[in-house]
């Protein structure tokens, strides 16, 4: 494979999450470190009472919530940037046609155009969960919220989206694969 096209590969199959990885290590670190000092001043006299580690229990599920949802939006947003740099790849996409890679049924509708079925790429389903999720936390979220539902009816609160986060090297697989079927 020549350089251009390794470096093109290597660029539009990768979701980088280090950042995010270590962002939510020092949140786990910071809240079993409240923890520990919390459970460390219940026993003794009032006045020794942990109140900043007791407030940091209490606002540690809000926290993860938001965490997830931004970690799910980064990766659901670097997914749309390279589903659609891999797709200007078609050979015969119209301008137009580019210009409404951004939305699913589109890409969905050009792929089919090549004979393509989208669901059966590798790992669409957890693509198309990311997708959904990635649209409930950017639209219908409120102020302050520690759960979200998706247009389908799924609730996700912090533990959900700690879930759906940690399969986040399948959206590398779908890239992949997508990447096979388009530009191989």
């Amino acid at each position: 494979m020549e350089l251009g096209k390794l470096n093109f590969k290597l660029k539009v199959t990768r979701v980088n999450r280090k950042s995010l990885d270590k962002l939510i290590e020092l949140a786990d670190l910071e809240n079993a470190d409240s923890y520990r000092k919390l459970d460390s001043s219940i026993d003794g006299k009032e006045e020794d009472f942990d109140t900043v580690a007791f407030h940091s229990i209490v606002d540690a599920r809000q926290l993860a919530f938001s965490l997830y949802a931004l970690a799910i939006v980064h990766c659901y947003s670097i997914v749309e940037n390279n589903r659609k740099l891999i797709c200007q790849k078609i050979p015969g996409i119209t301008d137009n046609q580019i210009k409404g890679l951004f939305d699913i049924t589109k890409v969905t509708k050009c792929l089919k155009n090549i004979d393509i079925d989208h669901e059966n790429i590798r790992c669409y389903k957890t693509m198309d969960e990311f997708h959904l999720v990635n649209n409930a936390i950017k639209h219908d979220r409120y102020n302050l919220s520690t759960h979200i539902t998706t247009k389908n009816k799924v609730e996700y609160n912090s533990n959900a989206l700690k879930s759906l986060y940690s399969k986040a090297r399948d959206l590398e697989t779908y890239l992949d694969d997508l990447y096979k079927r388009i530009v191989i």
